[in-house]
């Protein structure tokens, strides 16, 4: 199933802007840990560097919500950003050495306190990067509320709150991206903070996991069918076909059969 191509677009030039933006602000303020190089080599210095650091927090991220069903909220941020520094601690050490830097005659000389060296003096760059590109999660508030009275006095599932007003309903089709959801309603679509394991909490009888990052409402399937690879399903939102994953299959078969057509 593609992705949305505006929401993708959006989360990318945010991933860009940050990365960049900081990069040139750490390249104009000249820290310590970049002084001998030029304007472009601290430039570079700091792209690979805040770069990096993203890409493990985005890992970390998904480890989190699709292994361990850690909410996605706040909370994932911090320990996913946690995560992502020591992660990125060795790893910075590796990028250093390509740069011509200079050792104070007071650096660390073991392995470890280096490691701990390297960590304080990334962490304010690199958790700064990391939840300026999850600000909306971080600011209280910014979120929707978790429940909502939905019309007829039920409860709206969280998922459904954080939904833009315009396409606000109950999930139909959603996919995950990291720890956000490509979700689709059917009003439209949107990019929401969230994972596939809490929108399965959310919806339990409604909705069924085909693939590792595909969820469907079983109200919007139209079709189910047999190809060269397995099962694939498509909805009566789009014409893409969504695939079933190996270990979802004898799921898929029992709930919703094979060679199935709605019309």
């Amino acid at each position: 199933m593609a992705q949305p191509d505006l929401e993708n677009r959006t989360f990318l030039l945010r991933i860009v802007g940050v990365t960049a933006g900081l990069a040139l602000l750490f390249a104009v303020l000249d820290p310590a840990p970049s002084q001998p190089l030029g304007f472009v080599g601290r430039l570079v210095f700091w792209l690979l560097h805040i770069g990096t650091g993203i890409s493990l927090c985005l890992v970390a991220a998904k480890f989190l919500t699709d292994r361990m069903a850690v909410p996605p909220d706040w909370r994932l941020i911090v320990f996913s950003g946690v995560i992502g520094l020591l992660a990125f601690t060795p790893v910075a050490l590796g990028l250093e050495s390509l740069f011509p830097l200079t050792m104070s005659d007071d650096a660390p000389s073991d392995f470890l306190s280096e490691l701990a060296t390297e960590s304080i003096q990334a962490a304010p760059a690199f958790l700064m990067s990391w939840f300026l590109l999850n600000f909306e999660s971080v600011i209280p508030g910014s979120n929707s509320p978790k429940v909502s009275d939905a019309p007829g006095g039920n409860q709206q599932p969280e998922i459904e709150a954080r939904l833009p007003s315009a396409i606000r309903g109950p999930v139909m089709v959603a996919s995950s991206d990291l720890h956000y959801l490509h979700v689709t309603t059917q009003l439209g679509r949107a990019m929401i903070l969230g994972s596939l394991v809490e929108l399965e909490a959310a919806y339990p009888d409604k909705g069924i996991r085909v693939h590792r990052s595909h969820w469907v409402n079983e109200s919007a399937v139209s079709s189910v069918q047999r190809h060269s690879k397995g099962l694939r399903i498509r909805t009566h939102l789009s014409e893409e076909w969504i695939p079933v994953s190996r270990r979802r299959q004898a799921e898929v078969r029992d709930r919703l059969g094979t060679q199935f057509q709605k019309t």
